[in-house]
This record gives structure tokens, C-alpha cells and sequence, in this order.
């Protein structure tokens, strides 16, 4: 895939053409996925971004969106990390882990279905949820459902239930009482 960028500013290349930087606002295209931050770091050759500053990251063709403080990805991998990671789509988001700060692993597996490492699922829409269900690990199916290993329950950031597994179809209510 082609690497496409938009920049208010300049951007630096280097002598080999090894690596692209951008110290303003600039949105990165790379086939499905639209990457816009402060600061952008490109390795065409590796397929391999970092950006840092308000990070907008999205996938065009699954509509999940994700903000944070940073991000490193790998396209060709399909795998990152983003510092301070919350997001989604429709009504089950990713937050904010408050008790580490939540730098969010993931990886992609496919157009459907993804992985998140330490991370907090809510449906609750108020800026501080209520309620999360945190996990040592979230596989999230587009539009089917979600599993979470070691799941533990928090209602107002006090953890109430652990479960070893948890699962649910999206749509569904999260809390089954």
C-alpha cells in the first residue's frame, strides 16, 4: 500500500528516503487505516509509523476509531500500542485503565476481529463510566461479540467481581443482572 500524507508544515526527508517526519498536524493514510497526530515519524520501508500528539487513529473500513497520547504501529504486521487509548465504535468503547495509565497493545488479526492487551471495555457514555470490565486480554469480533480473559468487574473504579472468562454478543447488555 501507498503511503499518503497531508501537512500544514514541512515535512524532512531523509537522504535515503528511509524515513518521513512531520513536526505539525498531519494526517498519514496507509490503505485502510488514517493515522492524524502533532508530530509523525514514517518508515515507508518497514511499513511502520510512530506519531505522538493527540493521536486520531481509524480504520476506514471497519469505523473503529481510537484517540490517545501516541502510537506505534506496524502495517505489515497489523499490531501497535497506544498510550492512553480510548475509543471504538457503536456503543461498546475502549477506556482509560486508570490504575496504569493504560498504554493499550493490539494487534488486528483480520478486518474483523482484534486483540487488546490490558485492556477496559464500558458502554456507559459519561466521560468517567461508571462501570468497566478490564481484562488481561480483549478479542473484540466486529459486530458479534467480545471475549475477555480475567475479567474483573469495576464500579466506580472499585473492582467488584473477577471472572476467569467473560463473554457477551455486542448489542446484548454488558452486565447480565
Amino acid at each position: 500500500d501507498s503511503i499518503r500524507i497531508v501537512s500544514s508544515g514541512f515535512l524532512e526527508i531523509d537522504i535515503d528516503g528511509r524515513t518521513v517526519v512531520s513536526d505539525d498536524r498531519s494526517i498519514a493514510t496507509i490503505g485502510e487505516y488514517r493515522l492524524e497526530a502533532d508530530r509523525l515519524v514514517i518508515s515507508p520501508a518497514r511499513n511502520a509509523i510512530q506519531a505522538s500528539g493527540n493521536i486520531v487513529f481509524e480504520s476506514i473500513r471497519s469505523g473503529n476509531r481510537f484517540e490517545g497520547d501516541s502510537i506505534v504501529f506496524d502495517f505489515k504486521k497489523q499490531m501497535g500500542y497506544i498510550e492512553n487509548a480510548e475509543g471504538g465504535r457503536d456503543a461498546l468503547r475502549l477506556v482509560r485503565n486508570p490504575e496504569t495509565g493504560s498504554v493499550a497493545a493490539f494487534e488486528s488479526l483480520d478486518e474483523n476481529t482484534s486483540i487488546f492487551n490490558h485492556a477496559s471495555l464500558t458502554t456507559d457514555n459519561f466521560p468517567r463510566p461508571m462501570y468497566r470490565l478490564r481484562g488481561t486480554e480483549v478479542v473484540l469480533m466486529r459486530g458479534q461479540r467480545f471475549f475477555i480473559l480475567h475479567a474483573v468487574l469495576y464500579v466506580r473504579e472499585l473492582p467488584v467481581v473477577y471472572m476467569p472468562y467473560y463473554s457477551r454478543r455486542i448489542g446484548e447488555p454488558v452486565l447480565p443482572w
